[in-house]
């Protein structure tokens, strides 16, 4: 039986349900071939956190799902799904997580305080099967401190070549939170 949807959240080493919309969520992992996971980079952690050791504790606005933006991959060079022929609804989770604005703490943080971070100066192309599908995502832009983004592509896969997102760094590093993959057909 083929897959229907893979929800991949990154940076994390949590599972994670979401009963409203029905769907499970994966952890991270490397890239072995036959299967799927992320090529380099490392997992996002805040500065002077005392018990949170990746990801932040900062409520991201324009989503009900923080723990899927809240986690990262920084630098990463690819994502790559080594999935059967066919069409595919490809999104991208991004949230920029380094900022350095105060805010109120997400609902799931356990410490109750938010900790400061630099803030970024980053920008990056992504390339989908080697066809650029958005140039210069960066903090001039989209990538707006704390703030949810998401964006989504159809592609179609062919001769068994699978689909492989990469990320191609113009300043700083590149970063992704979670993707997420649909089998139309």
């Amino acid at each position: 039986m083929l897959f229907k949807e893979l929800n991949i959240s990154l940076g994390d080493t949590r599972y994670y349900t979401d009963d409203k919309l029905q769907q499970f969520w994966l952890p991270e992992k490397p890239y072995t071939p036959g299967s799927w996971g992320y090529v380099g980079g490392h997992v996002f952690s805040m500065k002077n956190s005392g018990l949170q050791k990746f990801g932040t504790n900062k409520n991201i606005l324009g989503t009900d799902y923080d723990p899927i933006y809240a986690t990262q991959r920084v630098g990463l060079d690819a994502f790559k799904l080594d999935v059967p022929d066919g069409e595919y609804q490809v999104t991208l989770l991004f949230a920029e997580l380094l900022s350095a604005k105060e805010r109120e703490p997400s609902v799931f943080n356990l410490e109750n305080k938010t900790a400061g971070n630099e803030k970024a100066n980053r920008s990056f192309d992504i390339f989908i099967n080697g066809e650029k599908v958005l140039e210069g995502l960066g903090n001039n832009n989209y990538l707006q401190p704390e703030r949810a983004f998401s964006v989504r592509y159809t592609i179609s896969v062919a001769n068994g070549k699978g689909i492989e997102t990469s990320f191609k760094a113009i300043n700083g590093e590149s970063i992704l939170n979670g993707i997420q993959v649909k089998r139309i057909f």
